[in-house]
């Protein structure tokens, strides 16, 4: 009973172990309505600014429209850790005005078997480099020397953009991408009377 009890303990590790070794790319999109947008938006930089040290960040903030003497509409894409991700989401939705229901979007995107493939590339591609290299060593004549050359070029060319697709997807999984939208909410407008 103990060995079973024990196995059963040791598949649950596993699975979770399974689990943590997957790739997941969150995404999210949240547009929220407030009584003021200026002060949510620092309310947002603020938090972000907290999680700095652990590679949040601001990308751009834009602004446009509103009303004279209101609130313009602020778009503020950010980068959290993914651990954070739903804290942040739940952040940004707590700022709703009164009254109001925040448009709230998630996804995620498994590109584990894509990373996992692209590791297995780039040791193939770094053995064919290496090979490549020896090659050049013991050339006899500059023809072998030229083609060894030539092939070991477009060997590092494929090898960086590897390298590089394997950092964004690492990087990407790592901070979630989030875009924040605040528009005012209409209670919070002041009333324009131009037209009477």
């Amino acid at each position: 009973m103990l060995a079973s009890a024990r196995a059963e303990e040791l598949g649950e590790d596993v699975t979770v172990q399974q689990v943590q070794e997957r790739l997941i790319i969150r995404n999210g999109n949240i547009n929220v309505a407030v009584e003021d947008t200026q002060a949510a938006q620092q309310d947002i930089e603020d938090l972000v600014a907290q999680y700095a040290g652990e590679g949040a960040f601001v990308v751009s903030r834009n602004e446009s429209g509103g009303v004279p003497g209101g609130s313009p509409y602020i778009n503020i894409p950010i980068r959290v850790p993914v651990n954070r991700f739903d804290e942040v989401m739940d952040f940004v939705a707590d700022l709703a005005a009164e009254g109001t229901t925040p448009n709230r979007n998630e996804s995620g995107q498994d590109v584990t078997e894509e990373y996992v493939d692209l590791q297995a590339r780039l040791g193939s591609l770094e053995a064919a480099r290496d090979r490549l290299l020896e090659i050049m060593e013991e050339a006899q004549t500059t023809e072998d020397l030229l083609m060894a050359e030539q092939q070991l070029t477009q060997r590092e060319a494929e090898i960086e953009s590897i390298q590089g697709r394997i950092q964004f997807l690492a990087q990407s999984a790592a901070l979630s991408p989030t875009d924040i939208s605040l528009e005012p909410s209409s209670l919070s407008q002041p009333v324009d009377t131009r037209w009477r």
